[in-house]
């Protein structure tokens, strides 16, 4: 996963080590506010998927992270209503 963080080229068998710790990464801000700590969270999930040789289009990818890894609360609805938007449109602004 270092060299996938480091934009390193992985070796095959990194890649399939790297998209076995994909299937159970969870990321939870338990106090997301508007997202900004989330959608960078989500651009750099999508971006190691890509290291690791996901062809999917990029908003694709950035749609499954979110359905899968991705997670917010907050006391505010609001606030998650913001998070949920602001995640919304960064995999919506990489769309055809």
């Amino acid at each position: 996963m270092t060299a996938a963080l480091s934009g390193s080229t992985l070796d095959p068998a990194d890649d399939v080590s790297l998209r076995a710790e994909f299937a159970t990464l969870m990321v939870l801000d338990p106090a997301c506010g508007s997202g900004a700590i989330l959608v960078h969270r989500l651009e750099r999930i999508a971006e190691l998927h890509r290291v690791a040789g996901d062809t999917r289009h990029l908003a694709e990818v950035r749609r499954d992270v979110l359905a899968r890894t991705i997670r917010d609360v907050d006391v505010s609805p609001t606030a998650v209503w913001l998070c949920e938007l602001l995640l919304w449109l960064s995999v919506v602004i990489e769309s055809e």
